[in-house]
């Protein structure tokens, strides 16, 4: 009746979901990482999810909001053990890129940095609310991303 789902749904959603990130073909800003990093965790993959995302923020293009869109998919879909490092890297991948005066790093567009602000406000709700992060770990990490946001706010 086209109402159940079918059995291998997810298997299916995660193999093209791969096939096309794996062969994105220079496409760098057309992938958003949350879509397979999500079909990743649920799949029980939560470390690929986190290099899959990682490699996302290194790959993308000059002027690509999809660079901070990444550091919020990492901080909900990344595995509880990779969490702290993985954000610890790509905040400051992105900090050095943006206090280098790299292009990549950098937002043309008002609509850009106002979807960019309220993600990174979701990041630090999602690094205070995980529970798996130590106080330590939060206190290192939120500085991190208000720095990004700082910068975004005065681009």
């Amino acid at each position: 009746n086209g109402m159940q789902e079918i059995d291998n749904r997810l298997q299916n959603e995660l193999g093209w979901l791969y096939l096309g990130w794996m062969t994105n073909y220079g496409e760098r800003n057309s992938f958003e990482s949350q879509y397979i990093g999500t079909a990743l965790k649920d799949y029980g993959e939560d470390h690929l999810a986190t290099l899959v995302i990682l490699k996302s923020i290194l790959s993308r293009s000059d002027h690509s909001q999809l660079i901070y869109d990444d550091l919020f998919s990492l901080s909900y879909l990344s595995k509880n053990e990779c969490l702290a490092e993985a954000l610890r890297f790509a905040c400051n991948h992105i900090i050095i890129g943006l206090n280098n005066n790299n292009p990549r790093f950098e937002l043309l567009h008002d609509d850009q940095k106002s979807i960019t602000l309220n993600n990174l406000g979701y990041t630090k709700q999602n690094i205070t609310i995980n529970s798996y992060l130590s106080a330590t770990q939060k206190q290192e990490l939120i500085p991190l991303v208000d720095s990004i946001g700082v910068f975004v706010s005065n681009m």
